[in-house]
């Protein structure tokens, strides 16, 4: 029996075998008997012990490690977790002209997250675009446009109430999962070699927040890293202030080859239009074509790679309960630059 599956019932019941071929005239299995209940105790911690010598090795390779393991596993190879990530945004106060919305000021949602001016403002014409920050870090600190908003604390001249602006507030993430910090940490692994290969561009934008996929093109004599940030940006390419972040990061000295030329783009994502001879499906069953085809360019497309007919009839190939054929050699072209997001789907 391997520890894998090793259950608390299998550890009473080899105590108990072992009393019976131990001492004659004994029969653990008797209620009551002191056999019986040694067996039990006995029994129940041999599978703690058991347990945890599973956790161990569980959590022993960094292919399966979870927790602070394997944050240790990352750190031998200076790889480290994303952290969370802080919100920020505007939101609109109204009130009298003049009045002033002070620095430290604090708002709240119906939820109960917290958000603290961070820049002065003077409600003019009736209304005031106030920028604020999250008090806790994540995600769960993000709010859309219009949420309603309220002071803590009422300020002379502004009314109690308002709301997030059209901007929204935005940038909070939550700490990387051990799922997607495993991925990095594997990478790394296996590429330990840090000579500014393309490689190892790709890994170190992942290693900035919000990146979650990154392509290294050489060009010329630069080399150009495209990346994503499908979490902070669905399906849509990042703003330009980003580009500026990662590019940083990726110039830093301690980074970069000394003479290498890098430079963070901004992709330029299209849609993958696909045409379906097969207008009598369900909604339900247009939901899944869209999932799956969606699913598939989020794993396979890269920077300027065109896709064949093959490939995409092969995915609707795999929907269960379906038969859908597309036209026969298609070809979906992507300039340098370009990168396909989605899928654009036309029924007929």
């Amino acid at each position: 029996m391997t520890i894998e599956n090793r259950t608390l019932e299998d550890s009473v019941e080899e105590v108990r075998n072992a009393f019976r071929s131990n001492a004659p005239n004994s029969d653990a299995w008797i209620i009551p008997n002191n056999f019986w209940i040694t067996a039990t105790v006995l029994g129940g911690k041999i599978w703690e012990i058991y347990a945890r010598v599973r956790w161990l090795i569980t959590n022993s390779l960094p292919d399966t490690a979870t927790g602070e393991l394997l944050d240790r596993w990352g750190n031998i190879f200076n790889v480290s977790r994303k952290g969370d990530g802080e919100s920020t945004g505007t939101v609109l106060l109204t009130g009298v002209d003049g009045s002033v919305v002070p620095v430290g000021s604090m708002l709240s949602l119906s939820n109960g997250q917290r958000y603290e001016v961070i820049v002065a403002a003077v409600i003019a014409s009736g209304v005031a675009e106030v920028s604020v920050k999250a008090v806790e870090l994540g995600s769960k600190s993000n709010a859309i446009a219009n949420t309603p908003v309220k002071l803590a604390s009422s300020l002379l001249g502004v009314d109690l109430t308002g709301k997030v602006s059209i901007r929204g507030i935005t940038g909070g993430v939550n700490a990387e999962c051990d799922d997607a910090y495993r991925v990095r940490v594997i990478s790394r692994i296996r590429k330990r070699n840090r000579y500014g290969t393309l490689k190892d561009y790709q890994d170190w934008s992942r290693e900035v927040v919000d990146v979650t996929r990154a392509w290294a093109v050489k060009s010329g004599s630069s080399i150009n890293v495209y990346f994503m940030m499908d979490v902070k940006y669905p399906q849509a390419a990042p703003l330009p202030a980003d580009s500026d972040t990662l590019n940083t990061y990726l110039n830093d000295r301690c980074r970069k080859p000394a003479c290498a030329s890098v430079n963070a783009l901004l992709p330029i994502t299209k849609n993958l239009e696909v045409t379906i001879n097969c207008a009598n499906l369900t909604p339900d069953q247009k939901n899944i074509i869209q999932q799956e085809l969606d699913e598939f360019l989020f794993d396979e497309a890269s920077i300027g790679e065109d896709f064949f007919y093959h490939e995409i009839q092969q995915v609707l190939g795999r929907i269960d309960g379906l038969d859908i054929v597309i036209d026969c050699g298609l070809v979906w072209f992507a300039k340098p630059g370009e990168l396909f997001v989605k899928a654009a789907i036309t029924y007929v």
